[in-house]
Formats: C-alpha cells, sequence, structure tokens
C-alpha cells in the first residue's frame, strides 16, 4: 500500500478513534434485551445520519444500510466479548 494513503487512514483512524470508543461505551452502558434495541438502533441512526450515509429501521428494529449498490444489515446486536474490567457502569433506567 502506498505509505501516503497508509499514513492518511492512520491519522483519521487516530482522529475518530475516541468518538468510537465513546459510543461503544454508551452503547454498553444502556444494555437492552435481544429484540427490543429500540434505543441502541436509535442511536446508530443518529450517527449514520451525521455521516450521511442513507439506512432504513427495519420492523425488528434492525438498522439496515441503504447506500450505494451494497446494502445490507448493521446489526444492533454486537459480539459479547469477555473483558476482566468493564469499561465503566451500566446505567439501568428507573
Amino acid at each position: 500500500m502506498n505509505e501516503a494513503i497508509l499514513e492518511q487512514v492512520k491519522q483519521k483512524i487516530e482522529e475518530v478513534f475516541p468518538a468510537v470508543v465513546a459510543f461503544r461505551r454508551d452503547l454498553h452502558e444502556h444494555p437492552e434485551l435481544s429484540g427490543q434495541e429500540e434505543r441502541t438502533s436509535r442511536r446508530i441512526a443518529e450517527e449514520l445520519e451525521k455521516l450521511g450515509v442513507s439506512y432504513r429501521v427495519t420492523p425488528e428494529k434492525a438498522v439496515a444500510s441503504t447506500q450505494g449498490s451494497v446494502s445490507g444489515r448493521i446489526s444492533t446486536r454486537f459480539p459479547f466479548q469477555k473483558k476482566a474490567a468493564s469499561p465503566g457502569p451500566v446505567r439501568i433506567p428507573a
């Protein structure tokens, strides 16, 4: 890969990394039951809106990309990874 392009990619990753981590932490602080991911779907849709990515929300609350010639489901269910330490507290709605 071209070194200049690689450097641009690295810079962009460093630029967006804090926001990606904050987004992931936000999702994990507000867990939802499988099939009932109302807030998660809403948050994903908000972020796609900010990025100018077209999407639709299915009746099952899955967010699906409709961008360009490739479209497909953007899962609201993320693989669970067991970690020794939590990134922060889980917020339980009252």
